[in-house]
């Protein structure tokens, strides 16, 4: 199909657009670091090919810029998906739940937990092998460990927060008690793993 410069000057605007979009959804924390960067590759290397053809005046070559992977592929091979996560005692240093797949041979995450249990410290993600990220959160009574596929955004590192701070309210009787049985407690991550799971 024959583009001219119209054509050519439009798809640069709306390229423009899409970088200002993902600008802000990095900002908000929508969306992590390795989406931000390989989309944002995606649309510079568009908008260089665009720019190359309005300035050489061959708007054809506008289609070489349409070309490769959909944006929405590249979400999803980047975007932080929740895998399962496990749910320890702090001072018991006892694994109270699992809950999803969490595959991660527990001397990886033992060192980590301990450290962070220690001394308690702002919530922090850490690598945990090839697309696999650890996400610590910590409580009064409990430490969340979730496993995620790809580095977690900003906005789901907070989902997580959240859910933890609604599973020690909900809980803190038997926390406060001593007596903890994991059969009896209330999870509000069940909802959260099946969801990203696909299983809701």
């Amino acid at each position: 199909m024959k583009r001219d410069q119209a054509y050519a000057e439009l798809f640069k605007t709306s390229l423009l657009d899409k970088i200002q979009a993902l600008l802000d959804e990095f900002a908000e924390g929508k969306i992590n670091r390795d989406q931000f960067h390989a989309l944002y590759e995606r649309y510079n290397n568009r908008l260089q090919i665009v720019d190359h053809a309005i300035l050489t005046g061959n708007p054809d070559a506008v289609e070489i810029a349409e070309t490769g992977p959909s944006t929405l592929e590249v979400r999803e091979e980047t975007e932080g998906k929740a895998l399962g996560l496990v749910i320890y005692h702090n001072a018991k240093g006892a694994l109270i739940e699992t809950l999803g797949s969490f595959n991660v041979p527990t001397p990886r995450v033992l060192p980590a937990l301990l450290e962070f249990v220690r001394a308690p410290q702002e919530n922090r993600t850490v690598r945990a092998g090839e697309n696999q990220w650890l996400l610590f959160v910590g409580g009064r009574f409990t430490t969340v460990v979730t496993l995620f596929k790809n580095e977690p955004s900003r906005i789901q590192v907070r989902e997580i927060e959240r859910l933890h701070r609604d599973f020690e309210n909900a809980n803190h009787h038997a926390f406060e008690s001593g007596a903890v049985d994991a059969k009896t407690l209330g999870y509000p991550f069940v909802a959260f793993v099946q969801r990203k799971l696909g299983k809701a």
